[in-house]
């Protein structure tokens, strides 16, 4: 699997699961850890952590737009700190 085409296809096929993934765990970023075993499915994990990523900004976006001037600096620094949290699975 080291083709341009077959990276790219299992990359987008990763980004494309983040949707039923978030209705899995009700859109709880926050108390999830996404993780692999390592094999041929790494590129489709690394999709699905970009499409998250994408997800997760684009609530922190809507967070900091909605609240606008009543946070603190260190309220915003909390929103924006969030991230997804992931693991590599050794075995």
């Amino acid at each position: 699997g080291s083709d341009e085409d077959i990276y790219t296809e299992r990359n987008k096929l990763g980004e494309l699961l983040v949707p039923k993934i978030l209705g899995a765990i009700d859109g709880d970023l926050d108390n999830t850890v996404f993780s692999f075993i390592p094999n041929t499915a790494e590129v489709a994990y690394f999709g699905m952590l970009e499409g998250l990523e994408s997800h997760f900004n684009r609530q922190k976006a809507a967070l900091l737009f909605e609240k606008g001037n009543r946070l603190n600096q260190e309220e915003i620094e909390r929103i924006l700190s969030k991230r997804v949290r992931s693991e590599k699975v050794a075995i």
